[in-house]
């Protein structure tokens, strides 16, 4: 062989190799196809990006990495444009062997010989994945700045965190004092529990937390599988816990190496969207109290007001020609101050309440005799209305850790709708007694009910039934309730419309 041939092919022999070397090196996955889209060559990137080894894909079509998520018309017409001799480029989504997804820029060039015929397929493609992620995750902070309700906002998070995950099943805790308000999510009932208090531990860890299957290998599905990984998204702002994003799944176990700079940042974005949305219905429900509170004030204390300017008028006339007032007309202007005075007292607490600044005074509180002077008061006032007292107070002490005052407030608010809503000759029940550990109260009438639509809401201030024509604001069990929570104690209304209602209190034993 002449010397020049055989220098011309060792040339060529180092510059093959240097090529490989170079495919080999480069951090973009390539690989080569026959023209019926069989792999003959894979690099070093493919086998990392992919996760499969190059002999396991050899003599194997690239579906085997197919996500399933592109339509048929896509790989239609990649197929028309790589055979005609064109080059191919797209976003394509595909699946790694452990089934995670991963984002590409994919380009496919068709190599041509001599005659200009294709014989085979050069794909390259690179990994995009963080940075679709992060476009994602922007378009998704976008989205939750605009003023948003909280269950929508929710939603939006709970499929993005899904998203991110690559997993079919998880849900968003919101916290309420302390306490579960309300899952948002695809968690069936029967996980709800146990997850839960898995969720509730791992919102003590600013860190990303990961359940190992041993951990929570009794937690169970409708569909008898194990849960066999979850991961807990703790949510939070200015150092106030909102809630926890909790992600699981039936199929893999994994943990979040790639993607927890990824969820800290979704975390602080669904932070800011969560605070956003309870602060827009926050402030929504205040514009809400501000227009019922005018429109009920202007009506109810305008009653009382117009009462007293009538009654004093007609005194004032009468002590001018020299006669004397009747007494009954000294009552009327008292039991409307007194009225007005408690109007005032109510709006006054509200706004205590809603700014935390209602002050109690703790103190030991034998509520049988609270109870005893409620009523004779109670008594009192409303005899007018005829209506038949029984009361049925255990003999023991009953003694809570409680502030008198408020009690007394408390329960007169709830004996003056039982007679508010009652004829005349009927009757009011009181009873106190004990199931422990609570000292359990209870008031029964036998007046016109409250209406099942208007049950759910009969806590909310200034709400007066949508039937309900009787005098008031609307907020006296509103304050009730308010009263009894701060006891730890519970309050729950049962009633039928035309039968009559019963009003039960649970407050905890000192």
């Amino acid at each position: 062989m002449p010397k020049r041939k055989k220098s011309d092919n060792e040339e060529t022999r180092i510059g093959l190799q240097k090529f490989y070397e170079a495919v080999e090196a480069t951090a973009d996955s390539v690989f080569i196809t026959t023209k019926e889209g069989k792999i003959e060559y894979a690099n070093r990137s493919f086998e990392r990006v992919t996760g499969f080894r190059r002999q396991d894909v050899l003599g194997k079509t690239p579906r085997i990495i197919k996500s399933g998520l592109l339509s048929n018309k896509f790989y239609e017409r990649l197929w028309s444009t790589i055979l005609a001799g064109k080059t191919f480029r797209a976003k394509v989504i595909n699946r790694r062997k452990n089934g995670k997804l991963f984002w590409a820029d994919h380009t496919i060039t068709p190599i041509l010989n001599r005659q200009g015929k294709v014989v085979n397929f050069v794909g390259i493609w690179k990994d995009i994945t963080i940075s679709e992620q992060i476009e994602n995750l922007y378009r998704s902070g976008l989205k939750l700045l605009t003023p948003l309700t909280i269950p929508e906002t929710c939603e939006i998070i709970t499929k993005e965190a899904l998203r991110i995950l690559n997993a079919a099943h998880g849900a968003l805790f919101l916290w309420k004092n302390s306490e579960l308000e309300r899952v948002w999510g695809t968690l069936e009932s029967q996980s709800q529990e146990k997850l839960l208090k898995f969720a509730i531990k791992a919102a003590k860890y600013d860190e990303l937390k990961v359940e190992k299957r041993e951990e929570i290998v009794d937690l169970k599905s409708r569909s008898k599988k194990v849960i066999k990984w979850a991961a807990y998204i703790p949510l939070s702002y200015k150092k106030r816990s909102l809630g926890i994003i909790a992600v699981y799944s039936f199929s893999e176990n994994r943990t979040l190496s790639r993607e927890k700079a990824m969820l800290r940042i979704f975390a602080s974005f669904a932070s800011m969207a969560i605070r956003k949305a309870q602060l827009y219905k926050e402030l929504a429900d205040s514009l809400k109290t501000r227009d019922l509170f005018i429109s009920l004030a202007s009506h109810e204390l305008r009653t009382p007001i117009t009462t007293l300017n009538l009654y004093s008028d007609l005194i004032n006339k009468t002590l001018s020609k020299g006669k004397k007032p009747k007494r009954e007309w000294a009552r009327v202007v008292h039991w409307e101050t007194i009225r007005l005075i408690m109007m005032v007292n109510e709006l006054f607490q509200i706004d205590q309440i809603k700014t935390g600044k209602l002050e109690y005074h703790w103190k030991p509180v034998n509520l049988r005799i609270l109870m005893r002077r409620v009523i004779i008061d109670f008594r009192a006032v409303s005899h007018k209305r005829k209506l038949i007292f029984k009361d049925k107070l255990m003999d023991e002490k009953a003694v809570v850790m409680g502030d008198f005052d408020k009690l007394i407030q408390a329960f007169l608010n709830i004996l003056n709708n039982a007679a508010k809503f009652s004829l005349a000759y009927s009757t009011i029940t009181v009873e106190l007694s004990q199931t422990l550990p609570y000292f359990v109260l209870k008031v029964k009438d036998e007046g016109s009910g409250i209406s099942e639509e208007d049950l759910p809401r009969i806590f909310e201030g200034f709400y007066k039934g949508k039937q309900s024509l009787k005098e008031g604001l609307g907020i006296g069990l509103y304050l009730t309730r308010s009263i009894i929570e701060m006891h730890r104690g519970k309050i729950n209304i049962d009633s039928v419309s035309g039968k009559g209602t019963t009003v039960t209190i649970l407050l905890p034993k000192s």
